[in-house]
């Protein structure tokens, strides 16, 4: 997404706020410029999918432990970088290993289909 484009979806979220897609591809366009602060303000009002975690090796990324889990994490000498996908007005935040940072949108698009599958498949039971 250019600048031209962020601009005018981030216009789109301001006129309308129930405007999913746009806000999906505002944020993620921001994360990918390296602005995580940004995103996460224009992903804030949607619901966190994100389960807690209470023994997690990771930082939890649930609502509530969102705010202090940082943006970056080691396990074991291993980087990690939080990510996240957008489906309707939901968000789900992941870790993702920094080995994987080429393939990003390509893990993102898994997850969200992932994402996508398991809400459609929830909502038929």
């Amino acid at each position: 997404m250019g600048p031209d484009e962020l601009i005018a979806a981030l216009v789109n979220v301001v006129s309308d706020p129930g405007a999913a897609e746009d806000r999906a591809a505002a944020a993620t366009a921001l994360a990918e410029r390296g602005d995580l602060a940004r995103a996460q303000l224009l992903l804030a009002p949607l619901v966190n999918f994100t389960a807690h975690e209470e023994d997690a090796p990771l930082p939890c990324l649930c609502k509530a432990c969102l705010p202090r889990a940082g943006t970056a994490a080691t396990l074991e000498g291993v980087s990690f970088h939080r990510s996240f996908v957008v489906s309707g007005r939901r968000v789900l935040h992941f870790w993702m290993i920094d080995e994987l940072a080429e393939q990003r949108r390509e893990v993102r698009r898994a997850v969200g289909e992932s994402l996508r599958r398991r809400i459609k498949k929830a909502g038929r039971a």
